[in-house]
């Protein structure tokens, strides 16, 4: 008797990761994960906005053809997620794009009745992941139950 249920993985050569990127052509990466949790394919274009004080980027998506500084979005035939060309962006409030190639935790509020993903440019990404939502080990523990002494 087979008492397993096996799936087969075929999703090699996959991002699973939830940032976003900045690349050193000027680029924003938005990776498979990223890209499905958020619906990006269902949107054409990108909105930038910056933040001088916090030094942060704000991304918003639409399908507005009418939005002033849309980017168009470009979006993987082999499923691996979302990119938009933002290196006029980048030149034009004077940010270095090469210092700041990396991933990035994003965290998602509202602005102009739009979902913005924010990132801040001092702060790439951290081990556990994008900031909405985020719980420490200890949080996850305690609400099962279960003792932060290890072993226990």
């Amino acid at each position: 008797m087979n008492d397993f249920q096996w799936e087969r993985f075929t999703e090699t050569r996959q991002r699973f990761d939830d940032h976003i990127t900045i690349t050193k052509s000027g680029g924003m990466g938005f990776p498979k994960k990223f890209s499905q949790d958020n619906h990006v394919n269902d949107y054409k274009y990108v909105l930038l906005f910056f933040d001088p004080t916090n030094h942060a980027i704000g991304i918003s998506f639409t399908n507005d053809d009418t939005e002033k500084g849309k980017l168009s979005l470009a979006k993987s035939n082999q499923g691996f997620g979302a990119n938009v060309n933002a290196r006029t962006f980048f030149l034009a409030k004077k940010i270095d794009f090469l210092s700041h190639a990396r991933k990035y935790d994003w965290k998602k509020e509202s602005f102009e009745g739009k979902d913005l993903f924010v990132i801040v440019l001092d702060q790439p990404e951290s081990p556990a992941g994008h900031q909405e939502d985020k719980k420490t080990e200890s949080d996850a523990s305690q609400e099962a139950g279960a003792s932060t002494t290890p072993g226990i």
